[in-house]
Parts: C-alpha cells; structure tokens; sequence
C-alpha cells in the first residue's frame, strides 16, 4: 500500500486594525477598504493562523520575555478583527513548523520590536515565506514601510527621529503579562522559555523537548 500523505495544514493571515480606536478604523477603511481593487496601505496587527494556533509578535520591554507568542485564534482582544485571508495549504509537519518557529523565536525577540523595521508584519510574512504558503499582500505594511523611509530621510537631513508619539498602538506581546498586572492564559513555554502555547492546544500542536509549564497564576514549573 502507497504511504499516505500528511495531513495539510491551513494557513490564514488575521488581520486587525491596530488598537480598538475607532480613528484606526477610520483609517483603515478609507485606505484599504475590504472591497476596494486597489488598497493604498492603513495600520494593520497581523497573525498568523496555523491550523489550531495565531502566532504573533509585539514587543516586550526586557530580553527574557518573548516577542513571539502562540494563542487560540482571534482571541487578540487588543485590537479589533478585520478580515482572514487564507494563505494555502503548508506542506511543512509539525515537527518542520515546530523549527521554523524557534528560529523566528529568535530573529523576532520582543525587545527588538521596531513599529517601521521589525513588526508584526515583517514576522508573518517572514513565517508565511517559510511555510512556502502565499506571502502577505503589500498593502499591509506599506505605511510602515513609508514611515519607515521617511524617518531615514529626517535622521539624514535633520538629526535623530523618535517615533514614540506611536507607543500606545505598538502591539504588546500577551508574554509581556506574566509576571505583571494582567494575566494571560494558562500555557505552556516551548523552546527553554522562549516561546508559548496555550495548554488547551498542546496536544493538538506543537511539543518540543525541555518545555516548561506557565500555570493560570502565572507560577513556572518544569514538566
């Protein structure tokens, strides 16, 4: 008998506008409206849909936390839903998917996050190119390419530029709770720490060697 195939998995790219501003959408909508042929660009909060778990990135204010994160999908109560974009079907096993995503885990740590050079854009279309699935339309992160431009322009001619006056709309990693006022889901950490799954999702995912467990009362234990 012929081997079987693996099974495929679905990849969708979910889109939010950045906070639950309604300017934001405003913007959104005149920019880059759902029907519109043509999309100028808007400020946008991506993640990465594979199969059972978004992946995502936001920034983190110390190196041990991780910018890279793992939730049940569209549960980012942070921002406001806009649309899914299915990507394909990718080839990759979940042992291949578990590796793509401990290296992205560390090219994207959350105290790098950068609002023009290193978001969550970058990372989900970094992570769809290596799940060789369709690559994020361009209208998504074409303001941050812009303002990204723009800020070389003003550091050449004018001196340093700080973009800060953005901070409050940077999407914050939901690993930034732990250990802080808020809390987030129960989950387990992948990769000695770096990167975590909820526990309800585990055993439908991803499992690598040296996990260890974060509880709902944000206490670490090893598995």
């Amino acid at each position: 008998m012929a081997a079987s195939k693996p099974e495929l998995l679905p990849v969708y790219l979910n889109v939010y506008n950045v906070s639950n501003y309604e300017s934001v959408k405003v913007l959104n909508a005149v920019f880059a409206h759902l029907w519109a042929p043509v999309k100028f660009g808007g400020v946008f909060h991506v993640g990465v849909q594979i199969g059972d778990i978004e992946w995502s990135y936001g920034k983190t204010l110390t190196a041990s936390r991780p910018g890279v994160i793992g939730l049940p999908p569209l549960s980012d109560t942070k921002h406001s839903f806009r649309e899914s974009i299915f990507m394909g079907h990718t080839e990759k096993s979940l042992e291949a998917i578990n590796a793509i995503v401990r290296d992205l885990v560390e090219d994207f740590p959350g105290y790098q996050y950068d609002v023009f050079r290193k978001n969550c854009n970058h990372f989900a279309d970094s992570l769809c190119h290596r799940l060789q699935v369709s690559r994020m339309p361009e209208h998504i992160n074409r303001f941050a390419r812009i303002g990204a431009c723009a800020e070389n322009f003003v550091k050449d001619n004018f001196g340093d530029f700080k973009h800060s006056s953005w901070a409050h709309m940077v999407p914050s990693s939901p690993a930034s709770y732990v250990g802080g006022s808020e809390k987030a889901p129960a989950c387990e950490k992948y990769g000695h720490g770096r990167y975590m799954v909820p526990k309800k999702l585990v055993k439908k995912a991803f499992r690598v060697p040296g996990a260890v467990l974060v509880t709902a009362n944000m206490e670490v234990a090893p598995l």
